[in-house]
């Protein structure tokens, strides 16, 4: 399972499925007759508690199919005809024979091609599209049922697809009298699709629950959510018992509804049923789950609340069984690869007395690469079980296999103060080291692009694993994960690090086992011998214990703090900050040097007895400054190295320190524009549907959409806001006041001094100015085109880096880079940088 599922993540990667990039893309507006596309509103039944018959199903027949003429890499930047004539409202239902033109200059043809029972496979769908007419004799509503696919447009309307072949999404669509028009964009080689026609209004469905094990005597409150359809042509507000805050489902929408629940399961109980009732608007709708029940000592689920987007997510815990009492345990934290879930990585360990295995889900089996969300929420699991678990603060380890030796290695890099050891086996060391070499536009624009992916460019980060224990482990014959990987991780830290063991086993593929034939646990190349005995004799220092660091970050957003060190902002956003410094506590002296750090933070407090005469040394110059009480200095580079305040206001700090992803936390809400016309009207919603359906598929998430006639700023105080229009069609912008050095008009975006033309796109982040916290994402454009640019942009694909703005327009869909307008970083005060921004 485990090799199968790699060679599938190198192939997605290779095809920037993963990224949805050209080949993984999402999806766009039809044009032709906007009657076409009219929503059906359907009436809620009598009574949605009564069990609905089996459905009647509309199966994928007669098609046409269309090989590859995209092309894209791991980056936002993309070639695709398709998506191009979808954006600019010149794309016709094409006909068996008809020609399109690849911005290569090659010529593909549409094909007629026949699916049976609803299956098809084809090599043009190894990367093409799939074109669907369904005619109607009466407008319905149906459950779109596809796998295969990255997205699909329905009626010129974008939805979300299942690449990974999940079987978990089913989309509410409506359907209009006469033809409906499907367009997939697919991926791997085939596709699955039928339409499951609906009477009900409200849909729990089975797929996708998220549930935690339940057990006798440990916890009475849990948390859980489960999936619900709104079958509705109007966004419904749900209610249930123990509902988690406002939850409302867009017109013809998924969400997964999370809410607490109480259980205490009898001792000898094996299941727990859970009955949930959905309601709204005059229709329920109900669905029935079934629970484990699991003792303290095993293996189980555990469920929270994440910080990101207020949903439900889940780790696994193989709990430490201690031998004797009074010695608390450790916890390793282990990292799953590509589409192995959480629980399966907890039950693959035999139990350990003296440590807790504590496995997050990376959101998802494939989730993030363990990198963004998916590098959020191994961060949060690790908070979530320091908080609940009796443990040794200093026995703190991070390990995992293959994906997860990639995620080890990157958080490994940005937290070395969390760790005492890491172990990553079968790991790779980045995107471009595993999957191609590192592309895109090689001009200035492209190298500031780039600075925007360092997150993800694991050896910049090198001089951090100093402070943790390393043990690297591959197989020399891994057919998935090259050992070329681990050797090439362990020749760029040997130079320098003292605390580094690595071992190949000979002849070993991608998942081995050393004569262990009848137990599924205990599989040497993830449970090995000699990474716990390196844990057992590694321990974690506390701060006060720590008298020198050498610290390098590339994003104050991504990674701040070690032990004592903050860098709260660069000279240089996105660029290499590095600060190597010593305390000398009887001497009362701070010394070292830095690179690229503009403020940084000291919190000496038990290290230094606040007083006056404390020498600071950094890069050759020295003050004199007093320690204050609570022990936290700050030191601004001006010139030179200076006392300073904490961070005031609007400026930059790690908490709100962008690029553009970063608006994408701090439970998020998005708010979509109701004014314009009705197409513009029409696209904004469907794209936050479109972009909370697809961090649903990729990121188990749970988002509050709304229009802005619904948002008021006081209700979601320090919550980012992901505003969807323009000043001029989305009010949300003059609700919280807005204050950017962007600004978006009819047929112009102006960005500091400069004013760009056209029909564009627009994506920045900003600070929200009623919060101390919150940033503000922007997705923008200056005409219907403009907006319609930015559907199938990939920013919520690991990997994929992006400054605080960009600007485009749609003819990046034809000629790549040259579509890129403008791109930058702000300041640290969120002002125009014309040194940080490139304009062509």
């Amino acid at each position: 399972m485990h090799k199968t599922a790699c060679l599938l993540v190198l192939l997605l990667l290779l095809w920037g499925c993963t990224q949805v990039s050209p080949r993984a893309g999402q999806l766009q507006p039809v044009g032709g007759d906007k009657s076409a596309v009219t929503p059906v509103t359907t009436q809620p039944a009598p009574d949605d508690r009564a069990k609905e018959s089996a459905p009647e199903v509309m199966a994928l027949q007669d098609c046409l199919v269309l090989a590859p003429v995209s092309r894209g890499v791991r980056s936002f930047v993309f070639t695709d005809p398709i998506e191009y004539a979808l954006v600019t409202d010149t794309l016709a239902v094409p006909k068996a024979g008809q020609e399109v033109t690849a911005a290569d200059g090659k010529i593909e043809t549409w094909v007629a091609a026949q699916a049976k029972d609803g299956s098809i496979e084809h090599e043009a769908l190894a990367g093409g599209y799939l074109w669907w007419t369904v005619h109607c004799e009466t407008p319905r509503t149906a459950l779109l049922a596809a796998q295969g696919h990255m997205g699909v447009y329905v009626n010129g309307e974008p939805r979300i697809g299942d690449w990974y072949g999940t079987g978990n999404v089913r989309l509410p669509v409506a359907l209009q009298k006469g033809d409906n028009q499907f367009v997939f964009r697919c991926a791997r080689g085939y596709l699955n699709a039928k339409l499951e026609l609906q009477t009900l209004a409200l849909r729990v469905l089975d797929q996708d629950p998220t549930l935690p094990d339940v057990a006798p005597g440990l916890s009475a409150q849990y948390f859980g959510a489960v999936l619900v359809a709104n079958l509705t042509d109007q966004r419904q507000r749900v209610a249930m018992e123990g509902q988690l805050g406002e939850c409302h489902i867009p017109a013809f929408g998924l969400r997964k509804v999370p809410f607490r629940f109480t259980a205490n399961p009898a001792a000898d109980a094996k299941e727990w049923p859970l009955k949930v009732t959905i309601t709204t608007g005059g229709a329920s709708a109900e669905g029935t789950f079934s629970l484990r029940v699991r003792t303290a000592a095993q293996v189980r689920k555990i469920t929270f609340v994440s910080q990101i987007d207020g949903s439900v997510q889940y780790y696994a815990l193989n709990p430490a069984n201690p031998l004797t009492p009074g010695n608390p345990p450790g916890i390793v934290l282990s990292l799953h690869g590509a589409s192995v879930e959480a629980l399966g990585q907890a039950e693959a360990y035999y139990g350990k007395s003296w440590c807790h295995i504590v496995c997050p889900t990376n959101r998802r089996p494939f989730g993030f690469d363990w990198e963004d969300w998916g590098r959020k929420d191994a961060l949060e699991v690790l908070a979530h079980a320091k908080a609940t678990l009796d443990h040794d603060p200093s026995m703190i380890y991070l390990a995992g296999h293959s994906m997860g030796g990639h995620g080890t290695w990157q958080l490994g890099a940005h937290f070395p103060g969390l760790f005492a050891a890491i172990a990553p086996s079968a790991g790779w060391c980045s995107f471009w080291s595993y999957a191609g070499k590192r592309e895109g536009p090689q001009d200035d624009i492209g190298r500031l692009i780039r600075r925007s992916e360092n997150p993800s460019d694991t050896l910049l980060l090198k001089h951090n694993y100093v402070q943790e224990a390393v043990y690297i482990l591959h197989g020399d014959a891994d057919d998935n994960v090259p050992v070329t990987e681990a050797r090439a991780m362990r020749d760029a830290l040997k130079e320098f690090h003292t605390d580094l063991q690595y071992f190949e086993q000979p002849g070993a593929g991608h998942w081995w086992d050393q004569g262990n034939e009848t137990d599924d646990r205990g599989a040497d190349c993830l449970d090995w011998r000699p990474f716990f005995d390196l844990f057992a004799r590694r321990r974690l220092p506390a701060a006060r214990q720590v008298r020198e660091i050498d610290f390098t970050t590339v994003s104050p957003a991504v990674s701040a703090s070690c032990h004592w060190l903050t860098i709260a902002q660069q000279q240089r956003p996105c660029e290499v900050t590095r600060l190597q410094v010593r305390v000398d506590p009887g001497m009362r002296r701070v010394r070292g040097t830095s690179q690229n750090a503009q403020l940084v933070c000291l919190q000496l407090g038990g290290i230094i007895k606040p007083g006056p005469g404390l020498s600071i040394e950094l890069d050759g110059s020295t003050i004199e400054v007093d320690l204050p009480e609570s022990g936290e200095l700050w030191l601004l580079h001006d010139s030179q190295w200076q006392a300073a305040s904490a961070p005031q206001g609007a400026a930059k700090q790690p908490r709100r320190y962008g690029g553009f992803k970063e608006a994408f936390d701090n439970q998020f809400i998005m708010v979509y524009g109701t004014g314009g016309d009705a197409e513009t009207r029409r696209w904004a919603q469907c794209k936050a549907r479109f972009d909370a359906e697809h961090f649903w598929y990729r990121g188990n998430g749970s988002v509050e959409i709304m229009p802005d006639t619904d948002f008021d700023p006081a209700r979601y105080p320090d919550h980012n806001v992901i505003l969807i229009g323009s000043p001029a069609t989305n009010s949300g912008f003059a609700a919280l006041k807005l204050q950017c050095p962007l600004d978006v008009q009819p047929g112009k975006v102006q960005v500091g001094d400069k004013s760009l033309q056209g029909d564009l796109a627009l994506l920045a982040v900003a600070p929200r100015p009623d919060s101390n916290v919150a940033s503000v994402g922007i997705i923008a454009g200056t005409s219907l085109r403009g907006m319609r640019t930015t559907n199938r942009l990939p920013y919520l694909v690991s990997g994929v880096g992006l400054p605080d703005f960009v600007v485009l327009d749609a003819e990046m869909l034809r000629q790549g880079d040259k579509g890129l307008r403008a791109a930058g970083f702000f300041d640290s005060q969120w002002e125009f940088s014309p040194a940080d921004s490139v304009f062509r």
